[in-house]
């Protein structure tokens, strides 16, 4: 099970850090989870709110 996960890590963080890259202009380097996460609630509220009237 250890070597299943260390073993598809790299690919998971591959995707998601590509899907910020197209999501996000602001993401430009690599992050770690946890900045990932919250820069996913900052784009989303920046979306939120550039998308209200």
């Amino acid at each position: 099970m250890g070597e299943v996960s260390s073993y598809q890590l790299p690919s998971i963080k591959r995707r998601v850090s590509s899907r910020l890259y197209v999501g996000c202009p602001n993401a430009k380097k690599p992050m770690a989870k946890a900045d990932i996460s919250s820069h996913l609630i900052r784009c989303n509220t920046d979306l939120r709110r550039a998308s209200e009237p």
